[in-house]
């Protein structure tokens, strides 16, 4: 969902605003500073997932891209307001699904291979599983920009930039029930559990009795 949303609208937008703004291909591109300025906020976004879990923050990005999406149907003339209208709408949206929603999907990787090593120890190997982990996820994620392409493409030079919005937000929307199923964060363990009860009185026997002997 989040792929196939961030691709379509890197098809569409920069033919979006040439047909309604008449921008060329430079003004096109600095409308997508509107979207990936906000992501520059993504390190705070994932120390609350570190804190809190990836379910929150996702799930809170993917819903309120909803009506962000649906909003952008409104953007239709060549004035001044709807150009300033279109920014916000993106720099929000850079917020919602790239920081909110991106960021904690890809931590909920690690979450869920360490989580799963904490409870079965050498499950995954020696070598462990990072490296398949995030080769599937680059795989959904060509495949996603790959369908949203197409679908963008097809939507706007057929139905048109109001059907393509709302067709966005509802891909959002079953993001929001997908996010659901994120974990929490998994809990600290320390790797040295330090010295045992027993240990512990038998350092301290050791300390006391050469003052005993005194």
């Amino acid at each position: 969902m989040l792929t196939a949303t961030r691709f379509a609208c890197d098809t569409v937008v920069p033919l979006f605003v040439k047909d309604t703004f008449d921008w060329n291909s430079t003004a096109a591109g600095l409308v997508f500073v509107c979207i990936m300025i906000p992501g520059f906020a993504s390190p705070l976004v994932g120390a609350l997932a570190d804190r809190y879990g990836a379910k929150w923050p996702a799930v809170a990005g993917f819903a309120v891209s909803v009506p962000l999406l649906v909003c952008l149907r409104f953007v239709t003339q060549n004035t001044l307001n709807h150009k300033i209208l279109l920014c916000a709408l993106l720099a929000l949206l850079g917020v919602t699904l790239l920081a909110l929603a991106n960021t904690p999907i890809m931590a909920a990787l690690t979450y869920a291979i360490d989580d799963k090593e904490a409870r079965r120890p050498g499950v995954w190997g020696e070598k462990g599983v990072y490296g398949v982990a995030y080769g599937l996820w680059t795989t959904s994620y060509a495949l996603g920009g790959t369908i949203g392409s197409l679908m963008a493409g097809y939507l706007n030079a057929g139905p048109g930039w109001g059907t393509l919005t709302w067709s966005l937000a509802v891909w959002c929307a079953a993001g929001v029930v997908v996010s659901f199923g994120l974990g929490p964060a998994p809990s600290k363990r320390s790797s040295d559990p330090g010295p045992t009860t027993i240990e512990a009185m038998s350092d301290d026997s050791r300390i006391a009795a050469p003052e005993q002997l005194a």
